[in-house]
């Protein structure tokens, strides 16, 4: 059985600044669509919904919904999935939008990555 928790990625950390776009995008539009269901569309909902989809679902699966559309996932930088701490300190980052833009010369990690100690990964083959 594979358990995705101890499988390292594959691939290398992904600087696709397209995809990890359009992944941030489904996962906005998803929140989005939740917080015009059930809170009429407030946007401090929206972004509480956001920040919950997330983190849990990086914490528990290892990508947003966004993320696994897009082919790509979180791990710590030993491969495992990343802590709800990580996942939230992450995310919270993400939300600042400036630390996503600043990213490391060598290996593309943006701010909120360095910061939760994760990689953006490409999964898959």
């Amino acid at each position: 059985m594979n358990d995705e928790t101890s499988v390292p990625p594959t691939g290398h950390p992904t600087s696709l600044w397209g995809r990890r776009f359009l992944g941030l995008l489904l996962d906005w539009l998803v929140a989005t669509a939740i917080s015009a269901g059930f809170f009429r569309f407030d946007p401090i909902a929206t972004l509480i919904v956001f920040v919950v989809q997330v983190v849990l679902l990086t914490a528990t699966l290892g990508s947003s919904f966004g993320q696994r559309v897009t082919g790509m996932g979180v791990r710590r930088l030993d491969g495992r999935l990343p802590s709800i701490g990580q996942s939230l300190v992450r995310t919270l980052a993400l939300c600042l939008i400036i630390p996503v833009g600043v990213t490391s010369r060598g290996d593309q990690r943006g701010m909120h990555d360095i910061w939760a100690g994760t990689q953006l990964v490409r999964l898959g083959t």
